[in-house]
């Protein structure tokens, strides 16, 4: 029985958080003098990798302790639901980008985008999300009957639903 209050799942993903944070093994990506080896937001784990920090058979490295995190658990990791962008000299030279880490070693191609947390990555540019997206917000504006009798206050209700709604995550990241 858990304590009131608890809740397994999320202290396992806590864990993992932990875990991968402590790895002095782990070599991640350095920013600004900063080591980043993950992030993560609920049940979402986005991990910030070197090549040296994959290998498909999970010995070390992040997928270690995605998979020790599921053991303990009992619960299984979707892999069909991983994706994977190469950046810097992997997304230059592809053909030595770790093999086995994805599905049918399906890197994210240049100018697509993936979503992790509703904040669009790429390894090029995100001008193609911000269109794509602009274009569903507006089909949704064309779908709403005329605004002209609306007051000030119900068109600002719209806007935040459908516009800040739509970008709030790109907008705040």
């Amino acid at each position: 029985m858990n304590p009131p209050g608890t809740n397994p799942f999320c202290l396992a993903r806590a864990d993992e958080l932990k875990h991968s944070l402590l790895d002095e093994s782990l070599i991640g990506v350095t920013t600004g003098g900063t080591r980043h080896v993950v992030s993560q937001y609920a049940d979402d784990l986005v991990a910030i990798a070197n090549k040296k920090d994959l290998t498909a058979d999970c010995s070390k490295g992040h997928l270690m302790h995605i998979q020790t995190w599921c053991r303990g658990t009992c619960q299984r990791e979707n892999k069909d639901k991983r994706e994977g962008m190469l950046i810097g000299r992997l997304n230059t030279f592809r053909s030595q980008a770790p093999a086995g880490i994805l599905a049918n070693d399906a890197w994210l191609r240049d100018g697509d985008y993936l979503i992790s947390l509703g904040v669009p990555f790429s390894n090029t540019s995100i001008d193609k999300w911000v269109y794509e997206r602009y274009r569903i917000v507006k089909a949704r504006f064309a779908r709403w009957p005329s605004l002209a009798g609306a007051s000030l206050a119900a068109r600002n209700t719209l806007a935040q639903t459908k516009v800040y709604g739509s970008f709030r995550y790109y907008l705040f990241s």
